[in-house]
């Protein structure tokens, strides 16, 4: 039986350019195991990049995909790029995939079917362990992966459910179970799961696929009676902090508080400050 692996923290980012490095000097700093990036191309800078340069920013840390997919790169191309990362961080990174969320959806297409996963994560498995992968009769190899002196880069699957995690435990190094909490072992979280679920009205599938071109017009913004806060990032590409000024010029009582030189992500890139400003938040409402 193989030796218990010790538990490791990781957090989840995005790949801002230009603050990749420092985003995961920082998680680093604070002590997390490991830092994954997003893989959205139509949402931020392109997330090999900013791995190769979370790597240079780091030397402890692990770096991963959080989480690639199987349509929007060649399986040649995603093992060399994830394998350049995992020669500049000496053996770091780790190649997190699964069907297809974001990336794909702000380019029109559903997730990726379970058979064009599977063929994927085997080409790519292959690719990474320095072997060959058979493309329509012709023997395809990245060479050079093979001749690096690292243990192969690992192959971590984002899973929801039986058929896929059947297949990554077949195929891939590791799984991340994304199945929700366990109502017997974890009641608590359970609960605040449902609780959370019972605010958001019911959306039928066919729905998501108008989700991009949601919008909500300014004048339903003016009589708005719930306490909002805003937290706005200086170098958020995904909520430009002068976007969320805009909104919240429009919405009575709106308190907006700007965090310097964070991202995307100020709960973890200013976690003290963050959770002071939002139990202050908190507390001064539910005295109200």
């Amino acid at each position: 039986m193989a030796a218990a692996k010790d538990l490791e923290i990781w957090t989840l980012s995005v790949p801002i350019p230009k603050l990749a490095g420092e985003l995961a000097a920082r998680a680093e700093g604070a002590g997390y195991d490991g830092i994954a990036f997003t893989d959205s191309q139509s949402l931020t800078g392109d997330v090999f990049a900013g791995l190769a340069l979370a790597a240079n920013a780091t030397r402890r840390i692990g770096l991963a995909t959080g989480v690639t997919n199987p349509v929007t790169r060649h399986p040649a191309a995603t093992a060399s790029a994830i394998a350049t990362v995992h020669a500049i961080s000496n053996g770091r990174a780790v190649l997190g995939i699964g069907r297809g969320d974001s990336a794909l959806f702000q380019i029109g297409l559903e997730p990726a079917p379970l058979e064009t996963f599977e063929r994927f994560l085997r080409q790519v498995a292959n690719y990474l362990r320095g072997g060959e992968v058979e493309l329509d009769g012709f023997a395809s190899r990245v060479g050079w992966i093979a001749n690096l002196k690292l243990a192969p880069v690992p192959v971590d699957v984002a899973a929801t459910g039986p058929k896929v995690i059947e297949l990554s435990a077949r195929v891939a190094d590791r799984i991340t179970f994304a199945v929700g909490a366990n109502p017997e072992r974890e009641p608590a979280l359970t609960e605040l799961y449902d609780q959370i679920a019972g605010l958001n009205p019911g959306l039928a599938p066919a729905a998501l696929a108008t989700l991009g071109e949601a919008r909500v017009e300014p004048a339903e913004l003016d009589g708005y009676a719930v306490p909002t806060l805003m937290i706005a990032g200086e170098h958020d590409q995904l909520f430009a902090p002068a976007a969320l000024k805009d909104a919240a010029a429009r919405i009575p009582g709106c308190r907006v508080v700007d965090f310097a030189g964070a991202g995307h992500s100020p709960y973890f890139e200013a976690a003290p400050r963050f959770n002071r400003i939002v139990a202050e938040f908190v507390a001064e409402h539910s005295a109200a």
